[in-house]
């Protein structure tokens, strides 16, 4: 039975959102825009402890991270050329700290007239 248990706990997994983006795009799109600042970062994480228990948030989150990022350039609501990352360390089964981090150059979106 405890190895039964033991191969359950090993195999368990999960699926949660981490996010929401208004616009995702495999090649460049021509999207009216007001340069900010270039290579701004911003990131969201996650802690647990002893596999589930949260220590502040759980789970980081994408719009977190992009929030986190374009607030390092004052009056940027978007970013282009955006690379996400996912970043996770800790020990295993007593501590997880898992980071989302997004990287991109800060613009202003401008609604066409």
């Amino acid at each position: 039975m405890r190895r039964l248990l033991l191969v359950f706990v090993a195999l368990a997994g999960c699926t949660r959102p981490i996010g929401h983006v208004g616009a995702l795009a495999t090649r460049p799109v021509k999207v009216p825009v007001t340069p900010v600042a270039e290579g701004v970062e911003g990131r969201s994480c996650g802690r647990v402890a002893l596999l589930v228990i949260p220590i502040g948030r759980r789970s980081p989150s994408v719009e977190l991270a992009l929030r986190d990022a374009v607030g390092h350039a004052p009056g940027s609501n978007g970013l282009t050329g955006t690379s996400l990352t996912s970043e996770t360390a800790g020990i295993p089964g007593i501590y997880r700290r898992t980071c989302l981090r997004v990287r991109g150059d800060a613009v202003r979106l401008v609604r066409p007239r």
